[in-house]
């Protein structure tokens, strides 16, 4: 996949020097242009795309694997995609990597879906684009996957309008992924849209367990996904201009599942929502599955092969949990205990094969 990444990367520098009408060597920028690119990321506009090379060169980039993270959960064959509020087409040419064939994008920047598209060609696949704009009506068509990727709060002030129609427009087994930043701003409205989509009845495929009210709003946390972030040289450079400090990929996202919800047998016990912490009892994790949110600790120094799985989890792994002390919202290992790992982070806990 390393290899996949590094040519996008690489072909977004040969599309953004056509564009700038710029010479310069394929898999760097030149000083001059560096300079100017981290110029124009610190005034960006998400809602205009512009200036477009920050967006080609880094956040799509890091959209990209984002979606192929995501996309990973769903674990069944998906043909048909539309991509709403497409942007450069990152979320869509996760989901082609991901085997699907029939792929739209929509957006409302014309330049952006030719850049996109292009781009997608020339990654190998083939890729449909149409100039859409909120609130203009969806196409007819069913979809296996609906994608809005940082693009929902952009277009809505009530964001569940847009959801709704996107729902309506799914195969009966058909799945929407919904991704926005793990800011906490923007992730308490995420977390709220979150309990509105379940309370009209839609099933959440990942990565929510718990059926009832956010636990994470109850309690006035973030809750947000966590995963590997690969950065090539110019990226780790950008980043260190603009003194981001991100080492992993955070977001917030839903998957909603057309189908509705598994059977309570078909799911794991819990989802991990945080990564190890330090507790005065000692490491602990956070988790939230069928019995709302609850802390996981340990009470022995060894592990036996049964509950060993303790000393390595990770944030986002599905895990089942047996003979485990409860004692308020806290599960503690002891030597009877037994965690078991039944989804890795991006995988589904059911995996079609």
């Amino acid at each position: 996949m390393k290899e996949q990444l590094d040519e996008y990367l690489r072909l977004s520098i040969l599309i953004y020097r056509r564009l700038a009408k710029e010479e310069g060597p394929l898999d760097r920028l030149q000083t001059r242009e560096f300079r100017e690119i981290i110029s124009q990321m610190k005034t960006l506009d998400f809602k205009t795309l512009d200036p477009l090379s920050p967006y080609l060169l880094y956040y799509n980039f890091v959209r990209l694997q984002e979606g192929l993270s995501l996309l990973g959960e769903i674990g069944t064959p998906i043909n048909s995609v539309l991509d709403i509020g497409s942007g450069f087409g990152a979320f869509t040419l996760a989901a082609l990597m991901k085997g699907a064939k029939n792929c739209l994008m929509l957006d409302h920047n014309d330049k952006a879906l030719t850049i996109g598209s292009d781009l997608i060609g020339r990654m190998g696949y083939p890729v449909k684009s149409q100039k859409w704009s909120y609130p203009n009506p969806l196409p007819k068509d069913k979809f296996d996957l609906i994608i809005l990727g940082h693009s929902l709060f952009l277009m809505e002030e009530n964001p569940y309008r847009l959801v709704e129609k996107a729902i309506n427009r799914l195969s009966p087994t058909g799945y929407l992924l919904i991704v926005e930043s793990s800011q906490e701003e923007v992730n308490r409205d995420f977390l709220f849209l979150r309990d509105e989509i379940v309370r009209a009845g839609n099933a959440i495929h990942a990565p929510c367990i718990w059926r009832g009210p956010c636990p994470a709003l109850e309690a006035k946390a973030p809750c947000y996904a966590q995963r590997e972030f690969y950065k090539p040289h110019l990226i780790g450079e950008i980043q260190r201009a603009l003194k981001i400090n991100q080492s992993s990929l955070k977001m917030s996202y839903l998957i909603v599942n057309r189908a509705g919800w598994p059977t309570s047998d078909e799911l794991p016990d819990y989802r991990v929502i945080s990564p190890p912490l330090d507790g005065h009892q000692g490491k602990f994790f956070y988790l939230c599955g069928k019995g709302g949110k609850k802390a996981l600790s340990s009470r022995i120094d060894e592990h036996p092969k049964e509950s060993r799985a303790f000393e390595y989890l990770k944030r986002g792994e599905m895990i089942e949990l047996k003979n485990c002390l409860e004692a308020k919202n806290q599960f503690i290992i002891t030597k009877d205990s037994s965690v078991i790992v039944k989804a890795a982070v991006g995988k589904p806990p059911n995996p079609v094969e």
